[in-house]
């Protein structure tokens, strides 16, 4: 997919029974494809783990049996190939697990998962091209979230559901419901939201649900475009094996989902792709400020199993993974605040006031 100075070349693999080993094969075919990455962090690298482990279970017919006779699989097992190969025991000492792990960042110090929109790295340019020729219904990044010690495995969130095509937001949180249904079935915890507290860490004022800046990859692909971008995070707090696990059975699952929904996520897609064309012409509100639309912000009070402990024990330098289990834990009630917005139109580009002379018409 692309080579790499420092540590080699960055690669995929095409995972498929159809035969359709190409885009071209797999768009005349009409085929769904997902599209999946691991280790674009590459310290929070269980989906290099999990993805070829489910993979080999697939494709001996030991989950989701003949999944793969339906829609094209492409898996990216190592996107930041250079922070991978910058493995150590401490480059997340917030993070239980494995015992050697590889850098956030690329060799030149990037963080690939901020680069969608300026596209300043060659693995960016790379993955971006790999995008737009295979087109997916589906693409899944796989990630290790850390922070407060939250009680849930894993979290799965997904656009367009907030911004994007409209049209598009139904099947986008039926997508999530079921997986997590799938995901809870099997023992686990699994929540549609990714939990930030409002205000860093202050956890009082409840937890964010909406959009992140369109420079990560849920909102660069799942706005800007109308493919399904679902970002997997299981948590730091979990042993890796437990990880590994659950973002196994989140890939099982997905590809169960795509063998039976795929060819109907593909058709709804292409038609918002059609309505995306007519808007040449139409009157659009331009705004550098997220206008909140009619009725009230929304918010409820929801149970989730948290712990705690001072926020400040997570992050702290010194805290070893056997010291950190010790304390009390129980149940609190968290404010789930979800706000309405009106997004902006994804055909315009926003700079900031003193950059207004770089827009070209």
């Amino acid at each position: 997919m692309a080579e790499r100075p420092k540590a080699g070349p960055c690669s995929r693999l095409i995972v498929t029974r159809t035969g359709a080993l190409t885009p071209e094969k797999a768009r005349e075919r009409k085929l769904p494809v997902m599209l999946m990455q691991g280790g674009i962090h590459a310290g929070e690298i269980d989906g290099k783990d999990a993805g070829f482990l489910a993979l080999r279970e697939v494709l001996n017919n030991e989950a989701a049996a003949g999944a793969l006779k339906s829609f094209v699989l492409v898996f990216v097992p190592v996107f930041n190939v250079d922070g991978h190969e910058r493995f150590g025991h401490w480059n997340r000492p917030n993070q239980v697990g494995p015992q050697e792990m590889g850098w956030r960042a690329t060799a030149r110090n990037f963080n690939l998962n901020r680069d969608y929109t300026k596209a300043d790295t060659p693995e960016m340019q790379a993955m971006l091209r790999l995008l737009n020729a295979w087109d997916p219904v589906l693409y899944v990044d796989l990630h290790v979230t850390d922070g407060a010690e939250f009680q849930h495995d894993v979290s799965n969130t997904l656009e367009p559901v907030y911004a994007g095509d409209s049209q598009l937001h139904p099947a986008g949180r039926a997508l999530v419901k079921e997986l997590n249904a799938k995901i809870a079935a099997q023992g686990s915890i699994a929540v549609g939201f990714l939990p930030q507290f409002c205000s860093g860490r202050r956890s009082g004022l409840g937890i964010r649900c909406g959009g992140r800046r369109c420079r990560v990859s849920r909102r660069a692909t799942g706005i800007c475009t109308t493919v399904f971008a679902l970002l997997v995070e299981t948590h730091s707090w979990k042993d890796y094996a437990t990880r590994v696990r659950v973002t196994h059975n989140v890939i099982v699952a997905l590809t169960e989902m795509m063998a039976a929904e795929g060819a109907q996520w593909r058709t709804a897609q292409h038609e918002a792709d059609v309505r995306a064309t007519q808007l040449g012409g139409q009157d659009v509100r331009w705004t550098t400020r997220m206008v909140r639309m009619s009725g009230p912000l929304t918010s409820r009070v929801m149970p989730t199993r948290a712990s705690c402990r001072p926020f400040r024990a997570t992050w702290s330098l010194a805290t070893t993974t056997s010291n950190r289990r010790c304390g009390t834990c129980r149940s609190r009630m968290w404010l789930f605040r979800r706000p309405r917005l009106q997004p902006p139109p994804a055909a315009i580009s926003f700079r900031p006031r003193k950059r207004r002379g770089w827009l070209k018409s």
